[in-house]
């Protein structure tokens, strides 16, 4: 997705920008795929899925799964996001970085009109994910494509590089990590992520944003 087909201009400067990634990060548990094939008796097929790494893969995966979608409403298809589980912290974390002036963006990997769900309700108005055209083409997101979208966003918005913050919980997010001056992991174990990368043992989310804050409030 083009970062002119998101950005709204900014009333006044930003404070920063952070960019949490979706699955495992903003939402726990149950990924927006998983919650989708449950809901579409496809939660078997969905775990090898989740098994899947490389783009020919997936990309094959992603077009069996807009076959499964078709049989649904756009409703009913967004109704199954409403059983996903928020992660700790994460609506505080927002009302805080909100406070005192950052823009929060959302980049993700996976399908665009589920992260577009969630950056409404979450009140975040810039977002990325793969995108399910109406005639059935995919436009697709891969992790490498991540870091780009999170600078191009900053250079629009304005916001300079060193007032990047970014928020994953997955190798898929390392080149969104290499995009900004912070970052912040809150996944499971991990082995080789590179010494600039702060890991947040509990996985808190408001933890994360009292950090940007305390560092960069203007």
């Amino acid at each position: 997705m083009a970062v002119t087909d998101i950005v709204k201009t900014p009333q006044r400067a930003a404070a920063g920008l952070v960019v949490f990634d979706l699955d495992g990060t903003l939402i726990r548990g149950r990924s927006v795929c998983e919650l989708l094939a449950a809901r579409l008796g496809r939660e078997e097929r969905m775990k090898e899925i989740e098994t899947l790494t490389t783009e020919t893969a997936l990309a094959q995966a992603r077009a069996e799964m807009a076959s499964w979608y078709r049989e649904a409403s756009e409703q009913q298809l967004v109704s199954c996001l409403e059983a996903a589980e928020l992660a700790p912290g994460a609506v505080e974390a927002l009302a805080l970085l909100k406070r005192n002036g950052f823009v929060c963006a959302i980049s993700s990997i996976t399908w665009l009109f589920a992260v577009e769900w969630f950056a409404e309700r979450l009140s975040i108005d810039h977002c990325q994910g793969t995108r399910l055209c109406a005639g059935g083409p995919i436009v697709h997101v891969w992790p490498r494509d991540k870091g780009e979208w999170v600078r191009e966003l900053a250079k629009a918005l304005g916001v300079p590089a060193e007032r990047v913050a970014t928020v994953g919980d997955s190798w898929r997010d390392l080149e969104m990590f290499r995009a900004g001056a912070k970052a912040f992991w809150v996944g499971g174990d991990v082995h080789d992520m590179p010494k600039f990368v702060t890991r947040v043992d509990d996985g808190s989310l408001f933890m994360v944003a009292q950090a940007i804050v305390d560092d960069w409030a203007v």
